[in-house]
């Protein structure tokens, strides 16, 4: 049933926003699609010149594009909603230009039409990644028309500064937005080196890259505070194209092959804290477990945060186990993927924040994470009560977990979301099996008698506009606090 809604619900997003209304003005448009509930973000995936790196010749994609300017005119449609999606058009016609080797006036004068739009519609009230793309896409289309880029470069560099923490993590307390500025950055590199590099001296790029490492494994990207799956490029860059390669099929493959292709990171040693994003991991052999308590995103203003505050990952052998929901969509079930309830984490009658309504919410919560030798320490303050989760490697054996409260009342429950490929069967009343099916491995979980072990069933969203069933653990807490173990089979 859900399945049906959500096809149903991207075909009218598309039948409306991206053809019935496009040439009426954007404002009522965009209007319009907030008062219906009607997802602008998934929208502007179709209008993001990608079909440039698609199937087909040059000549026949040079029409296509000729046509789609002819039906986008500048402030219609839901195209021209923000400056930022000017920036990924660009990025795919310089892309597309380089690649077979075209110089076209009427390229050029498309590519001009965008740069002129972002001049004129910057977003300025955004401190996130959205004026990063802006002035991005001014310097990338500036250096490709020659014009003058030194003002332009100048800002991205003191944004840029503000975008990464002094670690290298993401400000915005979201790992899909640290890998999409990270490729923005990658086409900097490639369309304008020069640029990038005066750029990159304003940020800690080897802490970013070391960040990239943490978040990503081999089957794709840790997904922690919002995440709409936005990639640049959809084709591996031609550049590093070998005969007989294999097709890539996923776009967040592709969006990280392209960065490891210009900025190398998977090689790099895994950092085991980062303390400015609230992110750290202990390793037992082939058991990585990752405790997550990000910071209020882009200073406070929590814009992209979800409440994952000392939330879990779990792989064995790199294969994921234990993970969070992911989100599905900007409008319509948000606030219920953003809540407590969708993320591996500790379930508190008063959520430490509750990020509805308003895209930007001030935090009043104050939260740490430590790791000290074998231990993760972290905790969140909020109101006049604290949260604490305290993990300990128990050498050879698994991991033990404490999850406690300053108000036991207040400590309702500790819940894991699984990988939709583990299947969990109880052993006994306080013993779990989990197994991944597609490889046999499995760990054994087991909380101290006298509280109980729930399964159920959840939805998880590992890409934008799509969900998948899955299980749900609860750990339900009958005594004064809650011990539990990940151990090894």
């Amino acid at each position: 049933m859900l399945d049906c809604f959500i096809y149903i619900y991207k075909f009218i997003i598309i039948i409306f926003l991206n053809i019935a209304l496009r040439f009426v003005k954007t404002k009522f448009v965009i209007a319009f699609a907030k008062r219906v509930r009607l997802d602008v973000r998934y929208a502007w995936g179709y209008e993001r010149l990608h079909f440039l790196t698609a199937k087909g010749g040059v000549i026949y994609k040079l029409g296509k594009l000729h046509a789609y300017y002819i039906l986008t005119p500048t402030d219609r449609g839901v195209a021209w909603g923000c400056a930022m999606e000017s920036t990924f058009r660009i990025i795919n016609l310089i892309y597309f230009c380089r690649k077979y080797e075209l110089k076209i006036n009427a390229v050029d004068t498309y590519i001009e039409e965008e740069l002129d739009f972002i001049k004129n519609n910057l977003e300025i009230h955004s401190i996130n990644n959205h004026i990063s793309f802006n002035y991005a896409g001014l310097v990338m289309a500036s250096v490709y028309l020659n014009k003058p880029t030194k003002m332009y470069v100048d800002e991205l560099s003191l944004i840029l500064a503000r975008q990464f923490n002094m670690d290298g993590s993401n400000f915005e307390a979201s790992t899909s937005y640290h890998v999409l500025m990270i490729e923005m950055l990658c086409w900097l590199k490639e369309f304008t080196p020069k640029s990038f590099d005066e750029i990159a001296g304003q940020i800690n790029l080897y802490g970013a890259l070391e960040f990239m490492r943490f978040i990503t494994y081999k089957e794709g990207l840790h997904l922690i505070g919002d995440n709409d799956d936005s990639v640049c490029i959809k084709e591996i860059n031609f550049k590093a194209l070998q005969p007989k390669r294999v097709a890539y099929k996923e776009n967040r493959e592709i969006q990280l092959d392209n960065i490891h292709f210009t900025l190398p990171y998977q090689n790099i040693d895994k950092k085991p804290v980062f303390e400015c994003f609230g992110a750290s991991t202990l390793i037992c052999d082939d058991i990585e477990l990752i405790l997550w308590n990000p910071k209020p995103g882009q200073n406070g203003k929590c814009g992209h945060n979800h409440n994952d505050m000392l939330s879990i990952s779990l792989l064995v052998d790199g294969s994921l186990f234990i993970l969070d929901s992911g989100v599905p969509f900007y409008s319509v079930l948000r606030d219920e993927y953003r809540s407590a309830t969708k993320h591996s984490c500790i379930v508190s009658v008063n959520e430490p924040e509750v990020f509805t309504g308003a895209f930007s919410s001030e935090s009043k919560s104050i939260r740490s994470i430590k790791n000290r030798a074998d231990t993760i320490i972290a905790d969140i303050s909020y109101q006049d009560q604290m949260i604490r989760r305290d993990i300990v490697l128990l050498k050879g054996k698994g991991f033990r977990v404490h999850d406690s409260s300053s108000k036991v009342s207040n400590l309702l429950y500790s819940q894991l979301i699984l990988h939709p490929l583990v299947d969990a069967v109880k052993e006994n009343d306080w013993t779990l099996r989990l197994t991944r099916l597609d490889t046999l491995d499995s760990i054994i979980i087991v909380v101290d008698k006298g509280n109980d072990i729930v399964i159920s069933n959840t939805h998880i969203s590992e890409r934008y506009g799509a969900l998948k069933k899955t299980k749900l653990i609860k750990i339900i807490v009958k005594t004064e606090e809650l011990k539990w173990y990940i151990l090894k089979k």
